[in-house]
């Protein structure tokens, strides 16, 4: 990876780490008043802003109360700006939605790349709140689309007191983005 690439690549996972404590934790009773933002912890607001002006604040994210837990809609959203940003190109809207409660192009386009899947066949359930495993599955996917040449093993991961709590399913996704 450029040098340029890998300090973008940096600067993006460091927001999306920001994003993923800050939309995933309890919520903080800490207000602010930005056009960005209807209310966010002290310590969230420069990164949303920064999100902000580097373009991967998502449309439904904008104006809303930033403490509140994100749902699978929005991190969707979140995955597929940052995988656009990073790609440099736009991800087509595919022609064929399997999703009966959902027709939201950027969770469309999310399954066909393979970052998200449904609940079922036919369901996405977008107004779900997400978990930090979920999370973790949806970043560690669009990486590997990104970057599929990385070293995505667990080496150098840290080793979490509550390990033997992460899902099997999410295990690898989780300590390959906490390296």
């Amino acid at each position: 990876m450029s040098e340029n690439k890998n300090n973008l690549f940096k600067k993006i996972m460091s927001l999306f780490l920001v994003f993923s404590l800050l939309l995933t934790t309890v919520p903080s009773l800490v207000h602010g008043e930005s056009s960005t933002y209807s209310k966010a912890s002290d310590w969230a607001k420069v990164e949303i802003e920064s999100a902000q002006k580097s373009g991967v604040l998502p449309a439904l994210l904008k104006g809303q109360d930033m403490t509140k837990f994100a749902t699978r809609e929005e991190l969707c959203e979140l995955a597929v700006l940052l995988y656009e940003k990073l790609n440099g190109k736009a991800v087509s809207v595919p022609e064929k939605n399997p999703f009966t409660d959902t027709k939201n192009k950027q969770i469309m386009k999310a399954y066909s790349l393979g970052i998200t899947s449904g609940t079922s066949d036919t369901t996405f359930e977008p107004d779900t709140i997400i978990n930090r495993e979920q999370v973790a599955i949806m970043f560690g996917r669009a990486i590997q689309k990104l970057y599929p040449n990385m070293d995505y093993s667990e080496i150098g991961a840290p080793d979490f007191m509550d390990k033997k709590d992460i899902s099997s399913w999410a295990l690898s996704h989780v300590l390959f983005l906490s390296k």
